[in-house]
């Protein structure tokens, strides 16, 4: 499907922004023309909510060449929950935005309701640079405010960890996100969740916030993890050598977590979340 003609206003690279480079390409794309540009991926981006697409190529007069992609989607949280699952590998992190993540072929940031990322061809130095200019441009241009973690991860054990969070609007985020609990979450229709995976020498936690769409199915998951039945007190079991422990926080919302730490070493996270 070919790309949309410019019906709205949207972050972009105009040609001043770039006097040693020539904007070779600007296509739009919605949620029907999606797939024409990501066949195979589009179904992630839609699962969290996407609403429009800029695609921006950029040739630099020294030979570089940078695509530039600036997704809308629809709050903060989703946009988030997209870098969330896409950042790897990264060598900085959070030094042009809240939410950052610098390696040596890409540049991405989660502002707002946007998710952009700059990809270059070679990782050479000066390439990233180019890359993290033009995401700062982006960036310049966004007056919205960024995604506010839910006050459990705000708590100060989880602070050195708060990097790696993630957010799943669906079972397509967990699978792409986090895959050692894809099928766990395969069997519900409709769920989002914040996952904390935290890795120690002393071993893993995984804290989780999740949010169902029915009853039916937070009683299934309660079932499926061991317990008995939806409490607003913290229960917990322990399965070879694994803790679970479980809280009901809403109608709808729960507190969950495993982990193989040693029982002193949990003492804080159970504090946190209880």
């Amino acid at each position: 499907m070919p790309a949309l003609p410019q019906t709205d206003e949207m972050p972009g690279i105009l040609p001043r922004d770039v006097p040693s480079g020539k904007i070779t390409r600007n296509d739009f794309f919605d949620g029907k023309s999606l797939w024409g540009y990501i066949d195979g991926g589009a179904d992630l981006y839609l699962e969290y909510g996407f609403s429009r697409l800029r695609i921006q190529e950029i040739s630099f007069k020294e030979g570089q060449q940078i695509k530039l992609e600036i997704y809308r989607m629809k709050d903060p949280a989703a946009a988030y929950g997209i870098f969330s699952v896409s950042r790897f590998k990264c060598s900085q992190k959070d030094s042009l935005s809240r939410f950052s993540c610098i390696s040596g072929y890409q540049v991405q940031a989660a502002c707002g309701r946007y998710y952009v990322s700059a990809i270059n061809e070679n990782g050479t130095l000066q390439e990233q640079e180019l890359c993290c200019s033009l995401v700062r441009l982006i960036l310049g241009q966004i007056k919205e405010d960024s995604l506010e973690f839910p006050g459990l991860f705000q708590e100060k054990v989880f602070q050195p960890y708060i990097n790696e969070l993630k957010f799943f609007n669906g079972k397509l985020g967990v699978q792409n996100g986090f895959p050692a609990w894809s099928d766990q979450f395969d069997r519900y229709g409709k769920f989002s969740m914040y996952l904390l995976p935290i890795e120690t020498p002393s071993g893993f936690i995984n804290a989780s916030k999740i949010k169902f769409s029915s009853d039916e199915d937070m009683k299934s998951f309660y079932e499926n993890a061991g317990f008995l039945r939806a409490d607003s007190a913290l229960c917990s079991i322990n399965r070879e050598g694994v803790l679970k422990a479980v809280k009901k926080t809403a109608p709808l919302e729960l507190v969950y977590f495993e982990s193989n730490f040693p029982s002193g070493n949990l003492q804080e996270f159970i504090k946190a979340i209880d």
